[in-house]
């Protein structure tokens, strides 16, 4: 399920949003400092006298004395801040929030009872979700008619196998669908349409259709959801309503790029071959390099991906959810290409249109219907 639009537990204990700051000790150099801050990329230093913090040494006044030519050997005990902020391991969030806000400083040192060193929590980390951090870098997905498919190739999460397989048969239904309308128009009009006309009919009016059907159904919602809650992860967004609501329902990983595109190719291809011959097949080939993400995009914004319903969202927001928590528990392997191509979803979308055209042409062989009467053969 989302979660609320505020960024964790106010009750939750600082120690799990610690950073591990390597520190340094009382004896140490302002060198050694400068070491430390530049490993870690954080804005304070911990300074311990033995397993105790002594103080911290904060990321401006180490750039200052950089910046005034200070010698590096210099004792870092000069620039040594003896009571920082700080904060036990099971203090709450909003108390850690009250110390670091009251004191103006970036960061505070977290210590156990007897005042030994544990780590530091910065403001972001306060502030920012920490199953946040814990993303995979791109991650694919499908919409479904009984919802989202997410993966990254090696987990997913919301739809599975079953739903993946209804979509490849529903998809096979709507171009079916598709050529029996146009063909039944056709036969509508007669003679009233020329053998040209009939032909172009035949080849351009079923994708056509495919793609108005597909437009009107619930899918074209879900597909805007998936899109949404796939830029929220890839962006490091909270999956919060309000905020994947923020974000374009076009991706340009989309299929129906690569699909727009074999299009276009085919469509050029045709008309350009038989005047042109192979250099129209290169002008066919580089006409689409060029257009087929621009078109693309716009078949996603106008055709194939729709605002979504609030419940679209919310059920694409639990596959999200679902997706990370088993990137998290998963041991982010790098899968084989067999594995990513198994995960894509693809196999089960092709295995439900296969069947489907396989049941059509049974049935056809069992009515005693031949499949090119209906423009099926």
């Amino acid at each position: 399920m989302a979660q609320s639009a505020s960024y964790g537990d106010p009750g939750e204990p600082v120690i799990g949003l610690i950073r591990t700051v390597r520190p340094i000790y009382r004896e140490s150099s302002l060198g050694a400092a400068i070491d430390a801050l530049q490993e870690s990329f954080e804005d304070a230093v911990p300074i311990l006298d033995g397993a105790f913090v002594a103080g911290v040494v904060w990321g401006a006044e180490i750039r200052a004395a950089a910046l005034e030519g200070a010698s590096l050997t210099l004792p870092i005990s000069n620039w040594l801040d003896v009571n920082p902020p700080r904060a036990l391991s099971n203090a709450p969030r909003s108390e850690a929030r009250a110390i670091l806000t009251s004191s103006g400083r970036p960061a505070l040192v977290v210590v156990d009872p007897d005042a030994r060193y544990i780590g530091m929590v910065g403001a972001l980390d306060l502030l920012q979700r920490r199953d946040g951090r814990i993303r995979p870098p791109f991650i694919g997905g499908m919409a479904t008619p009984f919802g989202v498919f997410l993966t990254n190739g090696d987990v997913y999460g919301g739809a599975g196998p079953v739903a993946l397989i209804a979509t490849g048969a529903m998809m096979a239904l709507l171009l079916i669908a598709g050529v029996l309308v146009t063909v039944g128009l056709l036969e509508l009009l007669g003679p009233a349409i020329g053998p040209a006309l009939r032909n172009a009919a035949l080849y351009v009016a079923p994708s056509v259709l495919f793609f108005t059907f597909l437009r009107a159904l619930p899918i074209s919602g879900t597909h805007g959801a998936e899109h949404m809650v796939v830029h929220a992860i890839e962006r490091r967004e909270p999956l919060i309503s309000e905020v994947v609501r923020r974000m374009p329902r076009v991706h340009p990983r989309c299929g129906t790029n690569f699909a727009i595109g074999g299009m276009l190719f085919m469509f050029l291809t045709q008309g350009l071959w038989p005047r042109l011959g192979e250099l129209g097949a290169l002008v066919a080939l580089v006409a689409t390099l060029i257009f087929w993400r621009p078109l693309g995009a716009v078949f996603q914004k106008y055709v194939t991906t729709k605002t979504p319903s609030e419940r679209q969202l919310q059920g694409a927001m639990a596959a999200g959810e679902e997706l990370l928590q088993r990137f998290k528990r998963s041991s982010h392997p790098h899968p084989s290409f067999g594995k990513r191509l198994l995960m894509s979803g693809m196999p089960w979308v092709l295995i439900g249109s296969a069947a489907t055209f396989v049941a059509m042409q049974v049935v056809l062989v069992l009515l005693d219907i031949d499949p090119a009467v209906l423009g099926l053969g």
